[in-house]
């Protein structure tokens, strides 16, 4: 007997297994919503309660179903069970291809051969109570004060509050379907979120999917998904390569403390992105993590931060502010055409500072370096028009030309003869508008005042093409220093 009803156990687990896929109907759920337990079953033309069995010795049996409203489920027997979809029917609900009958209060099925399954409803709760896939059962006492509920209360915020085990695997390879989220299970209890494959334009990631809970955000799980806010509750410890990008219309994204990573491509591509609040001691941001994020406004580095990776804000373009809590080492290209960042801190105990690091920051206009023993990659600053004094150590150099004009210590003539013009022709508008200010209504000024602009469209286009070339440390220092001398005039006019 103990052989059949494992064999009837076999087939009800493979048949809720295969339900995962299939759609859901609406209709008048309320009946069924709920817990439902074994209560007994019917073969060989008798019915035996589990006590019966028991006494037996066939016992052992443990049963259950939760049905939740909208169609999904779980069932298991023991400490093996399995995500289900169910449907209401007109004699009861359909698991898949099993049906089940509602009569006298409970639910039945016949599983195998003459094998009937009797479930009763024993609570409108609809909370899975799930033991973790390697946790044993422990049996029962009629010393145990606990209630089943409480029990279960507990190990769940037992394991919640004991973290999750970064050495943990994969149990297998097959995936499950609970909540809008593909995962997979492993071994210390919790899953990992393979793919969201919900539509909602508001995505809730809970502590618990399915009534597992989740320690980890797979790779690419989120990627190019139209969601415009997440609210994450879960703390998980790992959030995968790529898991946000390219989710255009994300406004807004909280990466809670329990992560100390974040991966490369996290949220490359994210365009409308404007916050990203990072509440833990992340030790390192990835390679292009940010980048192209054109909305991102401002980032707060935490002091355990040991390294920014390439391209890690390159092209976040409307980013004013970047805190620097620690001392990270600052990679490639990291804030590289970052056109709205005013000034950078460079703290005490960074000691590199990568090739183009914040190159094209065309409206950086200081740069406090609080340290001196600091390694600046080629060009770290190019292109920064509006930066008027360098750190230390700071190498512009590229190409060979500009090698050789650095050596020198000379300015090449076409270099120079660009700036000395656009000096030359803002000398002569600044004496333009003095004399206008005195008097506006001469008709030969107003005259004069066309042929300016265009002059000064040619004259400003000459001058600002030098900010895409190569230039020596010296052409640089006087490419500052005209552009300084300039502004100064035109603000006393």
């Amino acid at each position: 007997m103990k052989r059949l009803l494992s064999i009837t156990l076999a087939i009800l687990m493979l048949l809720t297994l295969a339900a995962c896929g299939e759609k859901t109907r609406n209709g008048a759920e309320q009946e069924y919503p709920g817990t439902w337990e074994l209560d007994h079953v019917a073969f060989g033309g008798s019915i035996f309660t589990l006590d019966e069995l028991e006494a037996l010795g066939e016992g052992g049996i443990q049963a259950r179903m939760v049905l939740k409203e909208g169609g999904k489920g779980y069932t298991s027997e023991g400490n093996e069970g399995a995500i289900i979809d169910w449907e209401k029917t007109e004699t009861g609900i359909r698991i898949g291809e099993q049906e089940m009958v509602f009569e006298d209060g409970f639910l039945h099925g016949e599983i195998y051969d003459d094998t009937t399954w009797y479930f009763k409803k024993v609570s409108d709760s609809q909370v899975i109570e799930v033991p973790g896939p390697q946790e044993t059962q422990q049996p029962q006492t009629e010393a145990a004060e606990t209630t089943e509920t409480e029990q279960t209360q507990n190990e769940t915020e037992e394991h919640v509050s004991a973290g999750f085990s970064p050495d943990a695997k994969p149990i297998d390879k097959t995936v499950y379907c609970a909540e809008g989220f593909d995962f997979i299970c492993y071994d210390d209890g919790s899953i990992e979120l393979t793919k969201y494959v919900g539509g909602g334009k508001t995505v809730d990631i809970s502590t618990e999917i399915g009534g597992y809970p989740v320690s980890r955000i797979g790779e690419s799980a989120f990627e190019g998904a139209s969601v415009e806010k997440i609210y994450m509750w879960a703390e998980p410890i790992q959030i995968g390569k790529g898991a946000f990008r390219n989710c255009k219309q994300l406004e807004t994204i909280d990466v809670p403390s329990s992560v100390t990573v974040i991966e490369a491509d996290t949220f490359r591509g994210c365009t409308a992105l404007k916050r990203a609040y990072i509440w833990g001691d992340i030790t390192s941001i990835g390679e292009s993590a940010f980048q192209g994020c054109t909305a991102l406004e401002s980032i707060d580095i935490s002091s355990a931060c040991e390294k920014i990776g390439k391209s890690a804000f390159e092209d976040c373009k409307k980013m004013e502010h970047a805190y620097f809590w620690g001392d990270p080492e600052i990679g490639e290209r990291a804030f590289k055409n970052c056109s709205s960042l005013k000034q950078v801190d460079i703290p005490s105990d960074t000691h590199v500072v990568g090739a183009s690091a914040f190159e094209g920051c065309t409206s950086l206009e200081k740069v406090y370096a609080w340290g001196d023993d600091v390694a600046y990659g080629e060009n770290a600053f190019a292109n920064c028009p509006n930066l008027r004094e360098l750190p230390k150590g700071v190498v512009f150099v590229k190409t060979a030309q500009a090698s050789a004009q650095e050596d020198s210590g000379t300015l090449r003539p076409e270099f120079k003869a660009a700036m000395d013009a656009y000096e030359e022709f803002y000398d002569e508008y600044c004496e333009f508008l003095e004399k206008y200010s005195k008097n506006p209504s001469d008709a030969t000024l107003i005259g004069q005042y066309g042929k300016m602009m265009t002059k000064m469209t040619e004259v400003n286009a000459a001058f600002e093409k030098w900010n895409d070339a190569d230039m020596s440390t010296a052409e640089a220092a006087y490419y500052l220093e005209v552009n300084s001398r300039v502004l100064q005039k035109l603000a006393k006019v």
